[in-house]
């Protein structure tokens, strides 16, 4: 199972994911992979957060918001955004919390 998370220090909803992607990982005891993509224009402000919360999964903070690599070749244009994945298939996308938390328990 594994999540791509979009955030921006800026959205509410995404810090709430991510506090809960947090909490996921504890609970899923390996099964549970997340990489995110934060979307801020400064890389600083980024980083700041991910040490303030202690988030340790892979996250790319590259300062290009929406006009990025990634975010282009997704078609990333919101935040918060997600993919859950399972078994290398996409299973849902652009989740809120509450829809994303629903679909972690069902299938972890």
């Amino acid at each position: 199972m594994a999540v791509f998370n979009v955030w921006s220090t800026t959205n509410m909803q995404s810090m709430e994911i991510q506090r809960m992607l947090k909490q996921k990982l504890r609970e899923a005891k390996g099964k549970l992979q997340v990489v995110s993509l934060c979307v801020d224009p400064l890389q600083r402000e980024c980083k700041d957060i991910l040490e303030r919360d202690s988030i340790s999964w892979p996250n790319i903070c590259d300062g290009a918001m929406f006009e990025g690599d990634v975010a282009k070749k997704l078609g990333i244009y919101t935040v918060p955004f997600n993919i859950l994945l399972k078994n290398g298939k996409i299973v849902a996308k652009d989740l809120d919390t509450n829809q994303l938390k629903e679909q972690l328990d069902k299938l972890l």
